[in-house]
């Protein structure tokens, strides 16, 4: 059984040092299963068009030397998946061993999309017995997810047997929920949840007592939950709260909680009920005129996209977050929706657009004092350099993301530091410390400028 765990967004050059053994053990299960005369059915998911391009044409140069011929198919959303496999085997010049099947070319809109996709991997599904060749399929989030929900037939087939091309080692997106920079003490996070919890159990012991008294309690416990990564505990009591919430009297108290329950479910991966809080608490706050309040669901709408790999709407929600919060002046929002913007483009190959996003994110936080938020700009951008394995550029900026990680004191420190080391690989020991120390020497002429 193929899975493994972690992060999308790596560059190609890391992908080969991270990805290699998953790869390798891809290969080999399909070698297993041509020898054994099988024909499974693999998905994988990754979002990133380019990287599904990078990775499908790595597989196939690592089965050939294995005596594999793998072929690559675009699927295309007009003609049934079984019928596109068998006409890529019969136009073939060559015995084909396998077939490598790349995302649907289609963009999900409404039901109507996701309807006519679902019908054609419900037949595909019940057409699996008659696949001739093993079949890898390569699947952004948002199509697993429209299994998920709408093709049983096929989920069953897939339930458990997902192959995730993820590293474990790389920095997170920005969040809005996550904006603030410091955590309370353990004891005294401790101390105040236990202060919260009793004061809920005296108002359910009162008869007739107000329910705002109810929501205030209930929301601060679930705010402290959440910060406590006790989420089921944080569901719970942002449930009861909007149960217990007059939508008519207090409406942007109830379209928070249905937004923290939306932040909930995204979390743990149920993006079609997260999407659905979301939306409803976006409805309650455009009726309000809470920009505030829209521009932090947009962006988080933006960021479920992201997570889903549907890119388009991802960008769209970003960018009317960032319209949202610069009717309030709240740089830090705009940041957070700059550096995710930069994330989607790399992930599109968009590189140079990548690095605008990058650098407009680094500004902005370099306006508010933002250590962190120019510590992940920089990484970021380093990051896009090592892509085009243009590596001065790369160390100088992955350098300088570590230099003010380490300052922080920050754990991201050692995804740079691994960075580094896939970019000492690739060059050699020589050439690395070469440019590395050139880094440092232009650091020192940039403090000594403006000392």
């Amino acid at each position: 059984m193929l899975t493994t765990l972690a992060t999308p967004s790596n560059p190609p050059n890391v992908i080969r040092h991270e990805f290699k053994d998953t790869l390798q053990e891809l290969a080999s299960s399909l070698r297993a299963a041509v020898q054994s005369n099988k024909k499974p059915l693999i998905v994988v998911r990754m979002n990133s068009p380019v990287q599904r391009l990078k990775l499908i044409s790595m597989l196939h140069q690592i089965c050939e030397p294995r005596g594999l011929i793998i072929a690559e198919l675009s699927l295309s959303p007009r003609l049934g998946v079984q019928q596109q496999i068998e006409k890529e085997l019969m136009l073939s010049r060559t015995k084909i061993d396998a077939v490598a099947a790349n995302s649907f070319d289609i963009r999900i809109k409404d039901d109507a999309d996701e309807n006519r996709v679902a019908a054609l991997l419900d037949t595909f599904a019940k057409e699996i017995d008659n696949l001739s060749v093993p079949v890898v399929l390569w699947l952004p989030s948002y199509l697993i997810d429209i299994i998920y929900r709408k093709v049983p037939s096929m989920w069953e087939l897939v339930e458990g047997r997902i192959v995730e091309f993820k590293s474990g080692e790389d920095l997170p997106k920005e969040t809005e929920y996550a904006a603030a920079d410091g955590d309370d003490p353990a004891d005294v996070h401790r101390k105040r949840i236990e202060v919260l919890e009793s004061q809920l159990e005296d108002l359910k012991s009162k008869p007739g007592v107000a329910p705002g008294e109810f929501m205030q309690v209930l929301q601060l416990l679930g705010k402290n939950y959440f910060a406590g990564a006790q989420f089921e505990k944080a569901y719970e009591a942002y449930s009861e709260a909007a149960l217990r919430i007059n939508a008519e009297t207090h409406p942007l108290e109830r379209a928070g909680a249905l937004h923290q329950l939306g932040v909930i479910l995204h979390l743990w991966g149920r993006y079609d009920k997260a999407e659905i809080h979301y939306h409803e608490s976006i409805k309650i706050k455009r009726s309000a005129g809470d920009n505030e309040g829209l521009a932090s669901s947009m962006h988080q709408l933006g960021l479920l996209y992201q997570d889903l790999g549907d890119f388009e709407r991802a960008m769209d929600y970003y960018a009317k977050s960032i319209a949202y919060n610069r009717t309030r002046g709240y740089t830090r929002g705009i940041a957070n929706s700059e550096l995710n913007l930069g994330l989607i483009y790399e992930e599109l190959g968009l590189y140079s657009k990548a690095v605008e996003k990058y650098r407009d994110a680094f500004d902005l936080f370099k306006s508010l004092a933002n250590q962190r938020g120019m510590a992940m700009s920089l990484s970021h951008t380093g990051k896009v350099y090592a892509e085009k394995n243009l590596h001065r550029e790369a160390i100088k900026y992955f350098l300088a993301a570590k230099t003010i990680f380490d300052r922080i004191g920050s754990p991201y420190s050692q995804v740079v530091v691994k960075n580094l080391a896939a970019i000492e690989q690739a060059l050699g020991a020589d050439e690395y410390q070469k440019y590395t120390e050139e880094s440092r020497r232009t650091v020192v002429r940039k403090n000594e400028s403006t000392s």
